[in-house]
C-alpha cells in the first residue's frame, strides 16, 4: 500500500500481514526488539478516533489486535505516537495530553450478563509503556455507539439501546483480553 500524502508530509502506512520492526526502549535503558505482524490497515482500521466526554481515544476491535503482551503494546504505542522524547506525539493519533493519549479495545463478551468487554489503555507520552490497569469514564460513554456501529450489539429500533459493558480489567489473567 502506498502512503497517502497529507500536505507536504507522508503518513506511515501498513497493511494486514506487514511485519513491523519495533524497538522498545525502557526507562532503565534496556531495549527489546519486537516484530509486530500487522492485523490492521492504517488507512482502513485506524479510523475509529472517538470522543467520549472530555477525552479522545483510538478504538479497536479485539479481533483486530494482537493478544495481550509486548506485540499489542508496541502497536498501541505506535498508533498513539509514543514514546516521543519531545512530548508531542507528532507521528501518531495522540495529542500529547493524558486526555487524548488513550486506546480502547472492544470485544463481544463471553459473559452471560454483558454484551461487550471494554479494555482501556493509557499509553505514556514520553515512555514506551501502556497502562492497562485503569479506566476512563469519559471514553466508556463512547463504547456503546462504537459497539453498535461495529455490529457487536443490535442497533436500536426505537432510538433506545441497552448495552451491558464489562470493564475487562476485572477479568482473570487467562482471559483473552487480559492485561
Amino acid at each position: 500500500m502506498t502512503p497517502e500524502p497529507c500536505g507536504n508530509r507522508r503518513h506511515d502506512a501498513f497493511a494486514p500481514g506487514d511485519k513491523l520492526q519495533l524497538v522498545i526502549e525502557r526507562a532503565d535503558g534496556t531495549t527489546e526488539n519486537v516484530t509486530v505482524t500487522s492485523r490492521l490497515d492504517t488507512h482502513e482500521d485506524v479510523r475509529y478516533f472517538r470522543r467520549g466526554g472530555t477525552s479522545k481515544g483510538v478504538f479497536f476491535l479485539e479481533q483486530d489486535v494482537p493478544a495481550a503482551g509486548p506485540e499489542r503494546d508496541a502497536l498501541m504505542l505506535r498508533v498513539i505516537g509514543s514514546p516521543d522524547p519531545y512530548g508531542k506525539q507528532i507521528d501518531g493519533m495522540g495529542a500529547a495530553t493524558s486526555s487524548s493519549s488513550k486506546v480502547v479495545i472492544i470485544g463481544k463478551s463471553d459473559r452471560d450478563d454483558c454484551d461487550v468487554d471494554y479494555l482501556f489503555g493509557a499509553p505514556a507520552i514520553e515512555n514506551p509503556v501502556v497502562d492497562w490497569s485503569g479506566n476512563c469514564g469519559n471514553l466508556s460513554a463512547a463504547v456503546g455507539p462504537f459497539a453498535i456501529r461495529q455490529g457487536l450489539n443490535d442497533a436500536p429500533r426505537d432510538g433506545i439501546a441497552t448495552l451491558r459493558i464489562w470493564q475487562a480489567i476485572f477479568r482473570n489473567a487467562s482471559s483473552p483480553m487480559s492485561r
